[in-house]
């Protein structure tokens, strides 16, 4: 149940990325704080079919806060960061676990390659371990540090409100983890200067070796693939302020989660 656990874990520590490709202009920032609540009774298994976590009604939930911020430190380059608190609670019919305390920190930077209608930038992003122990049951992460790199493309539709983004990453996991590629495609608008909406696909996949398909523990965890979809809309408050709520489903798995992420956050855009 533990290695479950983790799995479905990092379904619900979600990553931010608020302008894509573009960096933000020297001085200027993005700053979120969001909540985020997740839960299931279901699980993609093995052989990727839809199934009941278990035979004694299991359920997984976790409650998040998460902060998030980037940073404008030369024209095209950006600098980000973020770290999360979380509730996790993993249960049956016979028994309760519950974690809490902080998540990974994540610092990384991101640098704007190109300008005009259609720009890439490439970024870079290293996590390390709050602290938490691995052996927590439900775990708060691997416990390893991680490092990754992603090549971001952004096109502006101009005039149109429109703009399509898209990703592909890699990253490099520690222990007895595998590393892990990640596809990302959005479609944003903003049809008024005081509302922003997207829509999004991701992709993970873990490139577990054949050996490593039948162990048990923390390493299945590495087994772990999915696609999801979900959604961003952001309404202007007042003054730099907004509110942004969000949702995200798993459609697609093999040894993770299935499940839906809602969460709601207040952000500071200069």
């Amino acid at each position: 149940m533990r290695w479950l656990a983790m799995s479905l874990l990092a379904l619900c520590w979600v990553g931010e990325s608020w302008a894509g490709a573009w960096s933000q202009p020297r001085g200027g920032y993005y700053a979120k704080l969001s909540g985020i609540d997740y839960s299931t009774t279901e699980v993609f298994n093995d052989m990727g079919k839809r199934a009941l976590m278990g035979m004694d009604d299991n359920q997984f939930r976790a409650r998040q806060v998460l902060a998030y911020g980037e940073y404008g430190l030369l024209e095209r380059l950006t600098l980000t960061g973020q770290v999360g608190a979380g509730r996790l609670v993993s249960e049956d019919t016979f028994v309760e676990r519950i974690t809490w305390g902080l998540g990974d920190v994540h610092l990384g930077a991101k640098y704007q390659l190109t300008g005009g209608r259609l720009v890439l930038a490439s970024q870079v992003d290293v996590a390390f371990p709050s602290g938490y122990s691995r052996e927590y049951d439900p775990a708060l992460g691997t416990g390893y540090s991680e490092q990754g790199t992603r090549l971001l493309a952004g096109l502006s539709l101009y005039p149109l409100p429109f703009y399509a983004g898209a990703e592909v990453g890699y990253k490099r996991r520690g222990g007895p983890f595998s590393n892990q590629v990640s596809y990302f495609v959005e479609l944003g608008a903003t049809p008024r200067q005081w509302l922003f909406a997207k829509g999004f696909v991701a992709r993970v996949y873990t490139l577990a070796a054949d050996s490593a398909g039948g162990q048990v523990g923390v390493v299945q965890v590495s087994e772990g693939d999915f696609a999801e979809v979900g959604g961003n809309v952001a309404v202007k408050v007042v003054g730099p302020l907004w509110i942004d709520l969000l949702w995200k489903s798993v459609f697609r798995g093999q040894n993770i989660g299935a499940g839906s992420s809602l969460g709601v956050g207040l952000a500071l855009i200069h």
